[in-house]
């Protein structure tokens, strides 16, 4: 078909076609380009993930390798802690954690006292637990500053620091060292329990025989001019030497022949069972005599109770006593004997409010008074009034207040001893006037047969200590029935 032939319609399709073709040859070349750019882009970041990848995959093993080494050297340390634990190898003190946990050092350090005393062959040395029970007793004073203060452990840890006491477990394993461990914990819970310890003043001795000065005689102040040359004697203040050996308490509980055997095995046991026999039995038995006429052993020691025999009492008279201002006063004292006054009834057990009203002057003014005696006979005071039909007994403000105030009469704390003798009351500063010792020698844990064989038969608390009546004018007696 000639052109001439052809319509308008395919003439303008034609056209189009040829003018469009170039275009479309153009466009089909760009794709192409674009379309190989593309792929040479995809290819080459390919190439860079596998790179990162298989770096990756290089740290990952390195890593491996390092925890795997870690894993095996923290089972080596756990292996050798386990065979350290097992074989008790002496421990390097000096380069225990101060973060070290309390708990943990105190079985540990009762565990090798134990092994110390039983002799087991795989025993801490005794120089080596020396130093580790002098890092108990710092940590101990740390877990219980109350205590720590009233025994004067600060004082105590320097002198073991020093060399004062006996820097190692002696051959008869009674010293300070082997008793520390036992005796310090069952003490925190005594403290709680026992009220003569609670008023009293207390102090530790590393020996049985205990030298303590006190005060023979108080006398009067007197007036002097500048070319005075000597006192009178007779107003003179005199202070004595008192020694007393201390007592000592024991119970023995036997073990069964399973139990003698299995002995080494079963520490948590034992150290359970000694401070037991130390809190529940020995000490109470300490308490019983701080509270009445104390103990007397012939050639064994002394404990000096808080309420003496009958002949080292002697009764208070306000008309015997005169004070500088010249009235009737609180300065009477007789060497070695505690001053009473009479209850003003005749009935056991009670008290008259005249007695009660004239206690307080018997002591010095500015002493904090604190009154001591069984329940019933407190019970008793609570109801006694003055002249006026007032009660003398206050009631401390409530007990359900935060911080009450302590129940007083007169002004005197009121406490309940139960173990004071019946119809007898004790009052003064206890503190000053009473002093209990524990003493930290001759302590026996454990028994064995003399034949030899290792195996324990008794597990054995003993524990010693004494007391005396330091200051016989800090005191005084309310006798009942009289």
């Amino acid at each position: 078909m000639t052109e001439v032939n052809k319509s308008s319609e395919e003439l303008l399709g034609q056209a189009i076609v040829q003018g469009l073709s170039p275009v479309l040859k153009q466009m089909t070349d760009s794709i192409a380009e674009l379309k190989s750019v593309n792929d040479a882009n995809e290819a080459e970041t390919q190439k860079a993930i596998l790179e990162k990848l298989t770096a990756l995959e290089s740290k990952n093993d390195a890593y491996e390798k390092k925890q795997e080494a870690l894993e095996k050297k923290n089972a080596e340390l756990e292996a050798e802690m386990k065979e350290v634990k097992s074989s008790k190898a002496p421990a390097d003190i000096a380069m225990m954690s101060p973060a070290m946990d309390f708990e943990r050092l105190s079985y540990e350090i009762k565990s090798d006292a134990i092994s110390l005393v039983c002799g087991y062959k795989t025993a801490i040395s005794e120089d080596a637990y020396a130093r580790k029970c002098v890092d108990y007793i710092k940590s101990f004073s740390k877990e219980h500053p109350t205590l720590s203060k009233k025994y004067s452990l600060g004082e105590t840890i320097s002198h073991l620091e020093s060399k004062s006491f006996h820097n190692t477990a002696d051959a008869a394993y009674g010293g300070f060292f082997l008793n520390a461990p036992f005796v310090l914990p069952t003490l925190v819970q005594v403290m709680e329990t026992s009220v003569m310890r609670q008023y009293a003043k207390t102090t530790l001795s590393n020996s049985l025989r205990i030298e303590m000065p006190y005060v023979e005689n108080i006398g009067e102040a007197e007036w002097v001019h500048p070319t005075q040359q000597s006192l009178s004697q007779n107003v003179g203040a005199f202070a004595d030497l008192k020694v007393i050996t201390a007592v000592e308490v024991a119970k023995s509980i036997g073990l069964a022949s399973m139990l003698r055997s299995a002995a080494s095995d079963s520490m948590p046991f034992i150290i359970s069972t000694l401070e037991t026999l130390l809190r529940d039995v020995i000490y109470r038995k300490f308490d019983t005599a701080y509270s009445g006429q104390g103990i007397k052993i012939v050639g064994g020691g002394e404990i000096e109770g808080i309420v003496p025999d009958a002949d080292r009492q002697v009764e208070y008279t306000f008309a015997n006593v005169i004070k500088p201002n010249g009235s009737s006063g609180n300065l009477q004292f007789e060497k070695n004997k505690l001053c009473f006054i009479k209850s003003g009834s005749a009935t056991p057990g009670e008290v008259t409010a005249e007695a009660i009203m004239s206690a307080p002057k018997t002591l010095r003014s500015n002493m904090q008074i604190t009154l001591m005696a069984r329940a019933d006979m407190i019970l008793q005071m609570q109801t006694l009034k003055d002249s006026n039909g007032n009660l003398l007994y206050f009631n401390g403000n409530g007990a359900g207040l935060a911080n009450p105030l302590p129940d007083r009469i007169c002004g005197m704390t009121l406490v309940v001893n139960d173990l004071l003798p019946e119809g007898v009351a004790v009052y003064g500063d206890f503190t000053a006037g009473y002093h209990i010792i524990d003493c930290f020698g001759g302590f026996q844990m454990l028994e064995r047969p003399a034949t030899g064989t290792g195996l324990i038969d008794n597990i054995i608390g003993k524990a010693s200590g004494s007391a005396m009546i330091q200051d016989f004018s800090a005191l005084r007696l309310i006798i009942t029935g009289v």
